[in-house]
């Protein structure tokens, strides 16, 4: 079928069937498995794929794809042999959705014959899910004798928002024994911790040749304690499962000097400025932060997104900015930055030219870092629009601009954003990220819309990649629309409901997520229309919501419990303090209890003063392992627990 506007229809058969598991002989491209025409009930298809039971298509959907359609069947070449023996042309089929977490959503399943009357008619939602399978198996029979099974007319519906498409992966691209960050980090005498998870969750996790002041904590399954020297050390984790065990090597670098040992904090000028982006522009956000008193409150990073860029690159191919908007030129701009004791942030792209269109560093790689260098750029966001999709080529580009920065000698951290298709927290820090995007770009509104990214889609994203954080090694959420209250630009697209702009309790529940995942947290406003409120600055700088986003153990919070009503979250702080959050996913306010045993960072016998980070007030102290709270629509209240005595 056409696709509807701003969509686009991919076939299956367009997509790369080396990567599919078939019984016997191999896939076909809109033919049937013996090359022969797709012909499913006397009806003939020209699009299409052709298998042979049993076989496993596994379609990774990278976040912006939203239905799959098909029609299956047993092709009518075998109706002769199926006539002749039952056992013929018979598989059974399932067809079901996969999230990062693991868990699944069975979409159809049933028995297909060549002798049906009738195909089976397959429409599946997908948005929001990681993998799609369709899957066919021998069945009762036991026989793949004739099983001549074809995806007719199929095909994915894809929403183009500077994104990737789908693509068909291995069975063994999606199997890993461990799931979590192999790669990590700490500073000298402080509080470390690393989650070490298995894939399965029957699989026993073991962990050995930990260094002097480091321990193992088998019931929580995390390494812990403080590493008082520097240097690079090493331990082993085990994976033990069904008789079969795999040991891999964790990297651990102690370091007082590590490039991003917190998240960053401040503004990046993408979602209201676009084009516009300027000196002035940047000289109002210096401003507005110190007399704000955001500041003091720790917001002390400018970037400028795409779109500084000039036409071109100057005849000797060194970058070179917007003459217009920045007449002093770039590094004019973060001297104004660094002086006000600042951060200054710049965008590139992985590819020759980025998603708007400018030149990027691709090719380019030594001469933008150097130039870099010179003026003074402490952190660059590399975006990855108009680059090959595979995972290799994405690991090799951000790899050699990475490498670039450290050979310029500035110390220029590299931001990757290539959105969490190819999943940057398995291999960013190993390439030389320090942070990286998890999803596409967040919009300003609590539901997206088709693939679009709001709140509700964040907390999808983020909420299973805990294991995957930690110092130098952060999960980027991406922009804050705080302030935004609908007036932005790329923000406004793909926004359900009444369209953009949240309320003010749906914005505090961006910020406290925001700030309990320890994301990198950039502000997003136009500093020239004024649309910040004193609610707004009261959320931004409430220094105690802040504290749990800047902790120095970096830890993102763990997904508690989840409900059509509410989803909690806890997070270890680097004192030995709980931080708590509460969020009402409902349309009505209602009341949440927190259930101390099912909290693993708790214990259920122990007494805990209470803190209220959002009124920065005590609370009585929870003696009874549980407490009660009520909570608005769409509101997050956030809660700092410490053992009685500690404090």
């Amino acid at each position: 079928p056409t696709a509807s506007a701003g969509l686009e229809n991919i076939p299956l058969s367009t997509l790369d069937l080396t990567k599919v598991s078939n019984g016997w002989g191999t896939a076909q491209a809109n033919k049937n498995i013996e090359g022969k025409s797709l012909m499913l009930k006397g009806n003939t298809y020209s699009s299409g794929v052709g298998l042979n039971g049993p076989s496993l298509v596994i379609v990774k959907l990278n976040g912006s794809t939203t239905e799959f359609h098909a029609v299956l069947g047993i092709d009518d070449d075998v109706v002769e042999a199926a006539r002749k023996n039952a056992n013929n042309g018979r598989a059974d089929y399932k067809v079901y959705l996969k999230a990062e977490d693991g868990t699944t959503k069975t979409v159809a399943e049933g028995t297909i014959s060549a002798l049906d009357a009738e195909a089976v008619k397959i429409d599946a939602d997908v948005n929001g899910w990681k993998y799609l399978y369709l899957e066919t198996t021998n069945g009762a029979d036991n026989q793949n004798s004739f099983d001549h099974v074809d995806w007719a007319n199929a095909y994915l519906v894809f929403q183009e928002q500077n994104s990737t498409p789908p693509v068909l992966v291995s069975e063994a691209e999606v199997l890993s024994k461990l799931a979590c960050a192999k790669t990590v980090f700490s500073q000298p005498g402080v509080r470390f911790m690393h989650k070490v998870r298995a894939s399965s969750p029957d699989a026993k996790v073991t962990v050995s040749g930990l260094p002097k002041g480091l321990k193992w904590n088998a019931k929580r399954q995390v390494v812990e304690g403080k590493v008082k020297k520097e240097g690079k050390y090493t331990y082993q984790a085990t994976v033990s499962l069904d008789g079969e065990t795999t040991t891999e090597t964790i990297d651990f670098t102690v370091s007082k000097d590590l490039p991003l040992p917190l998240p960053f904090m401040g503004w990046l000028s993408w979602n209201s400025v676009e084009s516009e982006v300027s000196e002035s522009i940047v000289r109002s956000i210096v401003e507005l932060f110190k007399e704000k008193g955001l500041y003091e409150c720790g917001w002390n990073t400018v970037m400028l997104d795409d779109w500084w860029h000039a036409d071109n690159r100057a005849a000797d191919g060194k970058p070179q900015p917007n003459a217009t908007r920045f007449p002093n030129g770039i590094k004019a701009v973060a001297d104004y930055v660094h002086d006000a004791g600042m951060k200054f942030g710049l965008y590139t792209d992985a590819a020759e030219r980025t998603c708007a269109g400018a030149f990027a560093s691709y090719g380019y790689e030594t001469i933008d870092a150097q130039t870099y260098a010179q003026w003074g750029v402490d952190i660059v966001k590399c975006d990855y629009c108009n680059a090959p999709a595979d995972k290799a080529t994405a690991q090799a580009r951000y790899k050699t601009l990475a490498d670039a920065f450290k050979a310029a000698g500035h110390g220029t951290r590299l931001y990757i954003c290539e959105w969490g298709v190819r999943e940057p927290w398995l291999w960013g820090a190993e390439v030389g990220g320090v942070c990286w995007r998890i999803s596409y770009d967040v919009r300003d509104c609590w539901t997206g819309a088709n693939s679009g990214v709001g709140v509700l889609q964040s907390i999808r994203d983020m909420k299973n990649l805990s294991a995957y954080q930690g110092v130098n090694r952060l999960n980027d959420a991406d922009m804050l629309c705080t302030g935004l209250h609908g007036t932005g630009k790329s923000s406004s697209h793909l926004c359900g409901g009444t369209g953009p702009g949240m309320t003010q309790d749906e914005y505090r529940t961006q910020f406290a997520l925001w700030c309990m995942w320890s994301s990198p947290m950039a502000l997003s406003f136009d500093p020239r229309k004024g649309t910040l409120t004193d609610d707004d600055f009261d959320i931004l700088t409430n220094k105690e919501m802040i504290a749990i986003n800047q902790d120095p153990m970096c830890q993102q919070a763990d997904l508690v419990s989840e409900d059509s009503d509410f989803i909690i979250f806890a997070k270890d702080c680097e004192n030995g303090d709980i931080a708590l959050s509460v969020t009402n996913l409902s349309s009505s306010a209602k009341t949440a209890t927190i259930d101390f045993a099912q909290i693993p960072h708790l214990d259920a016998a122990t007494t805990y003063t209470c803190r209220d980070v959002w009124e920065q007030k005590d609370l009585a102290a929870v003696k009874t392992g549980s407490f009660s709270t009520s909570v608005p629509t769409h509101a997050t209240k956030v809660f700092r627990l410490a053992a009685k005595g500690r404090r």
